[in-house]
């Protein structure tokens, strides 16, 4: 998605209730848009934790230990370029089954984990 502009993929993996899934949707859906574009180097994932915090009317949650490499995006065409330097977080998806398959209905990078 943040490659290609092209949200499909994305739209199918989170329920239609995630409002932080819309929120990312929303702004690489208005950045192609406009005509900029995202450069982001591959996400790492360390590990991946059954957790026990259970809210959205998600039926399970995972912790996420990730690793982002930098990534640069210009918001319009011919913008300045924007740049975000990566690191280590921990985010936190809350899952429920939709139709047989897992959605995620919200997801958080949890507080203090980004190194």
């Amino acid at each position: 998605m943040q490659r290609t502009g092209d949200t499909s993929t994305f739209d199918g993996l989170n329920d239609a209730s995630c409002h932080s899934c819309a929120t990312f949707e929303k702004s690489i859906i208005h950045i192609y848009a406009a005509g900029g574009h995202v450069e982001a180097k591959p996400t790492h994932i360390n590990w991946v934790r059954r957790s026990l915090a259970v809210k959205y009317g998600a039926e399970v949650s995972y912790r996420v230990r990730e690793t982002a490499g930098p990534s640069r995006y210009q918001e319009k065409s011919g913008g300045s370029w924007k740049y975000l330097a990566g690191g280590t977080d921990t985010q936190i998806l809350y899952l429920r089954r939709s139709s047989g398959a897992w959605q995620v209905v919200e997801y958080a990078q949890l507080a203090g984990s980004a190194s």
